[in-house]
């Protein structure tokens, strides 16, 4: 059955994957999460109901430190980069208030929709694809997209099968065609998450169209090897030595940011042209808010792992956030990481098993 489409939870994996983006001047996350707020709490305006009690507010609580330095950092490039904690904070209250929400195959159909927008629009710059967004944004709705189609397939046959691995292919080669190098982890992600649902097709005809693609992918390996994505990540290899973001990492690593922190023009010296920011969420907690943000930094990656059985929708945008995070952007980008380990706290029995309860059993819609 392709369900009631769940505009709800498509506009909050919209708005999370938006990140700092802008429409007309104004935030495209708050554009879409303070209606569906709206939505929410008007259905049911219990304060209590997001659940989590205590592990709710403690989680909450530490994110109150970072949004207190956040606008004494002195961030020169966007002057809206002190709301990120007060973002993630929302997306983290939305996300519970939302636990009990399913993702129907309509709402697979919606992100399709939404993917074929964002590719009507879309032009090549300088090798790489873009659009509404830019590449380094762009690709991680294709990622969202390839990793919900692929788990998709583990329950459905048919039409909706074949919608599935179109769907799959379709994103696959658009995040090819941005050339951003997260680009790979979200591929080895979903490999790793959609398994079973990969091997339930290679034992059903669809493994018929999978040996399609992979003979398609061999005859065409050069091209493969050619792609903007491709080359690159060999580029990158090649001149490890002369890589703006390495240095830079190697820089920031270097300094002595105290317990709380430093101001972005104490780190002047690692700055450049091509590289005015960490560029890794690790790195940028550490810099920026010292010892305390990389504890917080190690507790956003363990909350992953410890997640890592769920087959929570939302885990999986979130988690291509996350892959990203590692490799380009801030944290006014990649705000939405941070709500994760909140809404590990708050829901940490359900959350850390295999079958986590906001989402129906394997065999049902996503």
């Amino acid at each position: 059955m392709i369900g009631r489409p769940n505009f709800t939870a498509f506009f909050l994996c919209i708005a999370a994957l938006a990140g700092n983006a802008t429409l007309g001047g104004f935030d495209i996350f708050l554009i879409l999460a303070v209606p569906v707020g709206l939505v929410i709490f008007l259905r049911d305006p219990r304060l209590g109901a997001a659940g989590g009690g205590f592990g709710l507010w403690l989680a909450l609580l530490a994110l109150v430190p970072l949004a207190m330095r956040a606008p004494e950092i002195g961030i020169p490039y966007f002057e809206l980069y002190w709301l990120w904690p007060w973002k993630a904070a929302l997306l983290a209250i939305l996300l519970l208030r939302e636990r009990e929400a399913r993702w129907p195959f309509a709402n697979d159909m919606l992100l399709a929709g939404f993917t074929l927008l964002l590719l009507a629009s879309a032009r090549i710059e300088e090798g790489r694809m873009v659009s509404l967004f830019g590449p380094n944004m762009l690709y991680r709705f294709f990622g969202t997209g390839f990793i919900i189609a692929l788990l998709r397939l583990g329950s459905v046959s048919g039409w909706q099968a074949r919608f599935s691995l179109g769907f799959a292919g379709l994103s696959a080669g658009a995040m090819m065609l941005t050339g951003s190098v997260g680009a790979l982890g979200v591929f080895a992600a979903a490999l790793y998450f959609a398994r079973t649902s990969l091997w339930r097709m290679l034992r059903s005809a669809g493994a018929i169209l999978l040996a399609a693609g992979a003979a398609l992918l061999a005859l065409n390996w050069q091209a493969v090897l050619d792609s903007n994505l491709i080359s690159r990540v060999l580029y990158k290899l090649e001149n490890l030595d002369r890589d703006d973001r390495l240095v830079g990492w190697s820089k920031l690593a270097g300094s002595e940011p105290g317990w709380w922190g430093l101001d972005y023009r104490d780190l002047a010296f690692a700055w450049t042209a091509r590289s005015p920011y960490p560029h890794n969420m690790p790195l940028e907690l550490y810099v920026f808010h010292g010892f305390y943000g990389l504890m917080l930094a190690s507790l956003v990656l363990a909350s992953f792992w410890i997640a890592r059985h769920t087959r929570w929708l939302f885990y999986f945008p979130l988690l291509v956030i996350l892959i990203g995070a590692l490799f380009s952007g801030d944290l006014s980008d990649n705000f939405a990481v941070l709500a994760f380990p909140v809404v590990l706290a708050a829901q940490y029995r359900a959350l850390a098993r295999p079958v986590f309860p906001f989402a129906p059993h394997r065999s049902a819609p996503v």
